[in-house]
């Protein structure tokens, strides 16, 4: 994982989107999007990416405890793939699970604290512990 790589981290909703931003290991930044519709949120992520010039972006996907897959966690596919056709940027996906809930201490928003629980894990796992959002299936990256 390059160390100086600019990585941006989503908590997907379909009002309040939770983004966070880290340079390297570090997270210095996020923020909430607020949109209210599919199209709004996708404009709203490319802008930032525009601004930002991140080289991963990571997506937490609400899975049941189990890793069974939610009707929000198909939308949240969705969005990622429409993503995926307008950028060339690799989007992966952690399992998002309890992350409102049990986030890292840090912004008090729980959409900030989601994006930021969920760009924290993949900083610390790293990819092999993430989902290749370009697969099909949703699985591991080889």
């Amino acid at each position: 994982m390059n160390k100086l790589a600019i990585r941006m981290g989503f908590d997907v909703g379909k009002v309040n989107t939770g983004v966070a931003k880290s340079v390297g290991q570090v997270i210095v930044h996020t923020a909430v999007i607020t949109a209210h519709s599919e199209g709004e949120l996708i404009e709203e992520i490319l802008g930032l990416m525009e601004r930002e010039h991140p080289q991963e972006i990571v997506v937490g996907l609400p899975l049941t405890a189990t890793g069974v897959t939610t009707d929000q966690a198909e939308w949240v596919r969705m969005i990622a793939q429409e993503l995926k056709a307008r950028i060339s940027t690799p989007i992966w996906f952690v399992n998002e699970y309890l992350s409102t809930k049990i986030g890292v201490e840090g912004p008090s928003d729980d959409n900030e604290r989601a994006a930021h629980t969920v760009l924290d894990q993949f900083l610390r796992e790293g990819p092999s512990s993430a989902m290749d959002a370009s697969q099909e299936a949703g699985g591991k990256r080889a």
